[in-house]
């Protein structure tokens, strides 16, 4: 059995001598023979080591092709995307739905209010989330007042007036109070109990902390009113 011969390396062309080659041969009409062993042209020397079908490919390469990754420039390469731009509005608009009408819900809930499940895996999607800048964050332990609260809060501050008047008495009932959240006056036992779990958190933007808000559980409360 015959010894195999390996194929003798080459340097790299430089990009001057391939727009050298390219011009000779595209614009000056030259061969690829006569552009290898024309003396004038001095490139014998250069391109003697390079195979000749290299040579040939070089030539034949139009000259405002750019060398190089072929997927530059080239905006439809690669697999196309599973959520494109219209569904990221979508995934968006229904966030704001669901941080209106429950803050409690997890990716896939998201997802299937989406309409994309069949579309991309929850993996996926929760990978889709993080490019929009939106994380399963811990909500905060207090609620928040809101235009109605605020109504219902003053209400009841001018019925204990009402009720206790304005000495001794209704100072001792603010007293006795063991836990009052922003929202309501309520009594809690255990408020916090609810905060580690997954209930806890929620899909929102880091900017959004001071916005969004629940309360858990609430063990041992009885409305005062």
């Amino acid at each position: 059995m015959a010894p195999t011969t390996s194929r003798a390396k080459h340097e790299p062309l430089p990009y001057k001598i391939k727009c050298q080659i390219q011009v000779l041969h595209q614009i000056n009409k030259y061969k690829v023979c006569q552009i290898i062993n024309n003396q004038e042209l001095k490139l014998k020397n250069i391109l003697k080591n390079v195979p000749q079908s290299t040579i040939y490919k070089i030539a034949k390469t139009p000259l405002e092709e750019e060398k190089g990754d072929k997927r530059i420039g080239n905006t439809n390469a690669g697999r196309k995307k599973k959520i494109n731009p219209l569904d990221n509005r979508t995934i968006k608009r229904e966030i704001a739905k669901f941080h209106q009408n429950n803050i409690n819900f997890n990716s896939k809930d998201l997802q299937s209010a989406c309409g994309l499940d069949g579309a991309a895996s929850n993996l996926t999607f929760r990978r889709n989330l993080n490019k929009l800048d939106y994380f399963c964050l811990a909500n905060r332990k207090k609620g928040i007042l809101n235009s109605s609260n605020k109504k219902k809060r003053v209400e009841y501050a001018k019925a204990i007036i009402k009720e206790h008047g304005q000495g001794d008495r209704q100072m001792e009932y603010w007293r006795n109070m063991l836990y009052t959240d922003i929202v309501g006056f309520e009594w809690k036992l255990n408020p916090f109990e609810k905060a580690s779990t997954p209930k806890a958190r929620t899909w929102r933007k880091r900017s959004q902390g001071l916005e969004l808000a629940t309360k858990g559980k609430k063990e041992g409360v009885e409305n005062l009113r």
